[in-house]
């Protein structure tokens, strides 16, 4: 079953600004944009929604391209993990997203070229808290 309803949810210096979004009949319809009045108002329209987009700012995240030794695909993320971590030289934990590598060689040497994205986990940590109640449909 396809998602129709998408809930875009902007976090503005600590405001909540929500658009709903209904996928029909072969286009993508966006209502208004809306202020959310309280954190339990947002996490309502979260759930009545099929899927929800989180956007805000955090400033400690890097983006990365970058090569890295070609391991098996199952042992791929916590190399990515590794490289974020020493990069953003965070002490805990961090969080990953990457797109799908691609295989290169380098000097005769295969390697993987991988693009990333990674944020400290205590930085992300109170906003999972909040929205804690719809995390499964948080994309």
């Amino acid at each position: 079953m396809a998602k129709n309803r998408i809930l875009s949810v902007s976090v503005i210096e600590g405001e909540y600004h929500y658009l709903e979004i209904e996928r029909k009949g072969g286009g993508i319809f966006a209502g208004q944009a809306q202020r959310a009045s309280s954190l339990e108002a947002l996490l309502g329209a979260c759930r009545s929604a099929d899927q929800v987009h989180i956007n805000t700012t955090f400033p400690s995240t890097i983006y990365q391209h970058t090569t890295l030794p070609k391991v098996p695909r199952k042992h791929l993320a916590a190399l990515v993990n590794q490289d974020a971590a020493e990069k953003i030289g965070a002490a805990g934990e961090v969080m990953v997203h990457y797109a799908p590598p691609t295989e290169i060689s380098d000097g005769g040497v295969a390697k993987w070229r991988v693009a990333y994205a990674a944020v400290a986990a205590d930085e992300v940590r109170e906003l999972w808290e909040k929205f804690a109640p719809v995390r499964r449909k948080i994309r």
